[in-house]
């Protein structure tokens, strides 16, 4: 976090200077996931008999997003940090177990402004470091908040993200609304062999030895943009 500070001020610094605009942003992320292996673990523990709910496959991860932004004539420039969350839960009639889906990303790009006006255009890609954790925990109704999470899964990864804003308010504009959908693609593998242990340690031993996920996914950013200087 120390040396994301320091990228922003030192591109806060360099944009006031230089820059035709400079603004920052507080946005929200629907990401839109399939992760086959981790559902797969899901599908395994839903096979016990006892459960009077089953856990749902996860297939969305959301959250917020801090971002700065800028342009140079028509090159855009723009860096966030994101803040992403997916849960799922499982009942018995005495014990509720809980998955937590963490994806936390910080991502640097760079667009080019097609079309400027009321409405802006701007396609572009990112490339953005993340660490992806999965976390569980099982109580009772009583004490299941109180429950330490379990972080059987932590790796970083390397992602990209082909982006297209679509910016409504214009170049005069002091605030600007952004839409922004994207595809992210992951460049590694997380192994998830751990969760598998955690959720299944009386069946893991019978499935696949690796379990290996990228979380690809589509998704879009609706955002709220200040222009702080142009």
């Amino acid at each position: 976090m120390k040396k994301f500070a320091l990228v922003l001020v030192a591109v806060f610094t360099v944009s006031t200077v230089r820059a035709q605009l400079f603004g920052i942003g507080l946005g929200y992320n629907f990401n839109f996931i399939s992760p086959d292996s981790l559902n797969y673990i899901i599908d395994e523990y839903n096979k016990r008999t006892f459960l009077t709910t089953k856990m749902k496959h996860v297939s969305g991860v959301r959250g917020l997003a801090l971002n700065l932004h800028g342009s140079m004539k028509n090159i855009y420039w723009t860096t966030a940090y994101n803040w992403m969350r997916a849960r799922a839960f499982a009942e018995a009639d005495d014990s509720i177990r809980q998955l937590r889906l963490k994806m936390d990303t910080w991502d640097l790009g760079m667009g080019l402004v097609l079309q400027s006006g009321p409405l802006i255009v701007v396609p572009g890609a990112t490339i953005e470091l993340g660490n992806v954790k999965t976390q569980t925990r099982k109580g009772d109704d009583t004490d299941i908040k109180k429950r330490d999470w379990i972080t059987p899964t932590s790796d970083l990864n390397l992602y990209s993200r082909l982006f297209c804003s679509i910016i409504i308010g214009g170049e005069q504009s002091l605030l600007r609304l952004f839409l922004e959908p994207y595809y992210r693609f992951a460049f590694f593998n997380i192994e998830l062999i751990e969760l598998n242990k955690e959720f299944n340690p009386g069946s893991w031993i019978l499935g696949p030895p690796e379990i290996r996920q990228k979380f690809p996914h589509f998704g879009v950013r609706v955002m709220l943009a200040l222009v702080l200087s142009s």
